[in-house]
């Protein structure tokens, strides 16, 4: 195996607790989806498009309607919490807010 690709690979172990950057990645899909989802249930069981918006992240749009995060969840709820928690630590980080809801929306949608 390279050398700097192995250290690369226990540099990311370490700091992300024995996880690979794409595992790292992919949790962090899988738990924003899981909020948006429980957002979404509160209007709908059934839903065949949902889009999010990397310039305005206090919206989602249901089928065609858009919808205010705070018209979906109150200031205190979990899950519109932990969104805005997720959202701006990866956005403090550096990374980049359309990437990141695009594979949102790839996860909702499967």
């Amino acid at each position: 195996m390279d050398p700097l690709k192995e250290l690369i690979e226990s540099l990311a172990k370490l700091e992300f607790g024995g996880m690979t950057a794409e595992e790292k990645d992919e949790d962090i899909t899988k738990q924003l989806a899981g909020h948006y989802l429980a957002l979404i249930k509160g209007v709908t069981d059934r839903f065949d498009h949902v889009a999010l918006f990397a310039d305005d992240l206090t919206k989602i749009q249901i089928d065609g309607e858009i919808y205010p995060l705070t018209s979906l969840a109150a200031d205190g709820d979990t899950h519109r919490s932990e969104i805005e928690t997720i959202l701006s630590e990866l956005l403090a980080d550096g990374e980049d807010a359309e990437e990141i809801l695009l594979a949102v929306q790839e996860y909702i949608h499967t």
